[in-house]
């Protein structure tokens, strides 16, 4: 159905209900991840990958998130990309720097950070875009899809992954 779609969020389970299992990446160095994914069309479409607070991962569009957005009904960006977004207390920040053309075929995200602060957005491989605004709150890995009139639409997921640095020898 239009404007219902699924969201993935990964948390941990503890006393109480979920919690964030990651913390605040923002403020925090020494991690990884990868996101393999596909759409299964490139119109009337919205996909989500990346990291968000637990109790808003089912909103549209969340409030507290980052990581890469795909929207053919975001009406204050409009563009054919796939999109570096970081949303803070319901301010959406975009940018297409070093961004990809929304198409069909696979394609791997990678989010990372060496200092606190700054995370780092790819895809394919390529140029790293730095994003120093993002929100400061704990985040668990996040998915969504949502289809944008009543056609059907596929999020395919080949691979997640997540690591962080523990200081170990």
């Amino acid at each position: 159905v239009s404007g219902q779609g699924l969201y993935l969020w990964k948390s941990s389970m503890g006393t109480g209900g979920s919690a964030e299992i990651l913390g605040n990446l923002f403020a925090n160095a020494g991690w990884d991840s990868d996101f393999i994914i596909s759409i299964s069309a490139t119109t009337n479409i919205c996909i989500r990958v990346g990291f968000c607070e637990a109790t808003i991962a089912n909103t549209d569009p969340p409030t507290d998130w980052f990581g890469v957005e795909y929207d053919t009904a975001n009406t204050g960006h409009t563009n054919t990309d796939f999109t570096w977004t970081t949303n803070t207390a319901s301010s959406p920040t975009y940018s297409i720097v070093n961004a990809k053309a929304a198409d069909t075929n696979f394609h791997r995200f990678r989010f990372r950070s060496l200092v606190a602060g700054t995370i780092l957005m790819s895809v394919d491989g390529g140029i790293e875009t730095p994003v120093t605004t993002a929100t400061n709150n704990a985040v668990g890995i996040f998915l969504q899809v949502i289809p944008r009139t009543n056609t059907s639409i596929r999020l395919i997921v080949d691979y997640v992954s997540y690591v962080a640095a523990t200081g170990r020898i």
